[in-house]
């Protein structure tokens, strides 16, 4: 069987979910794909006549399998995983999740599993009765081609804020930032620009984390300020 290459999925292919709201102010962001985007890449990359889906359940627990057509010798070669029960018509969510991770398995959207974590701050604005109404959606994310991990994420909500952005090269170095001195950092910013509004500080944080987090130490001589300002720029064109 020839090596299958499943294409990177798009922004307006991913979905944004808002999780860990118990504490209002902050929320975590989830990225995601649905079942709808994994058909639609099967279909474009094996054509809708090589693939097709099973389901079985074994022990009391939804499994899923996607095979895959083998043109060479006529087989079917299969991957299966298990799903779990969301939160509305169990049966079916849990289905639904164990095709999109025997997808997983296949290739298709690996590469969401390079995305950092998204920690972003709430104002009221996003609330109505305490309630989180605000919603979000990936406006850009781009990935390197050989470590095939996430180089750029930008995330808005509804009205086109920004909420989250960072930038990195896809090495695993990326991964350790060094968020000891990002106050001291934000400090320097207000001195130099007085009322930063919340959005500012948060890309700002995120700014620190690519570039002043691979600096071994602080440094005096250090233009965080002009740097970010160039930053930032590039971040909401």
């Amino acid at each position: 069987m020839k090596n299958i290459e499943f294409r990177f999925l798009n922004a307006d292919e991913l979905q944004v979910k808002c999780t860990d709201t118990k504490f209002k102010g902050s929320a975590t962001l989830l990225v995601y794909k649905d079942a709808r985007v994994d058909m639609k890449v099967l279909d474009e990359t094996v054509s809708p006549m090589c693939w097709q889906k099973d389901y079985k359940e074994i022990n009391g627990k939804i499994y899923c399998g996607v095979g895959i057509l083998d043109e060479d010798t006529n087989q079917w070669i299969w991957k299966w995983d298990c799903g779990t029960e969301g939160n509305f018509e169990a049966e079916k969510s849990e289905a639904s999740d164990a095709f999109k991770r025997a997808c997983f398995n296949w290739g298709i959207g690996r590469s969401l599993y390079s995305l950092p974590k998204i920690k972003i701050h709430c104002p009221d604005t996003y609330y109505y009765n305490d309630k989180m109404v605000m919603t979000f959606k990936v406006k850009t994310i781009e990935f390197d081609e050989e470590t095939k991990k996430c180089t750029r994420l930008e995330i808005v909500d509804k009205n086109n804020n920004v909420v989250f952005t960072t930038f990195g090269n896809g090495n695993e170095e990326d991964k350790l930032f060094k968020l000891s001195n990002k106050d001291l950092l934000i400090e320097f910013c207000k001195k130099e620009k007085p009322n930063l509004n919340q959005n500012e500080i948060t890309i700002l944080e995120n700014f620190y984390r690519y570039y002043a987090g691979k600096c071994d130490e602080w440094n005096g001589n250090f233009e965080p300020y002009n740097i970010w300002k160039k930053w930032l720029e590039r971040a909401k064109q």
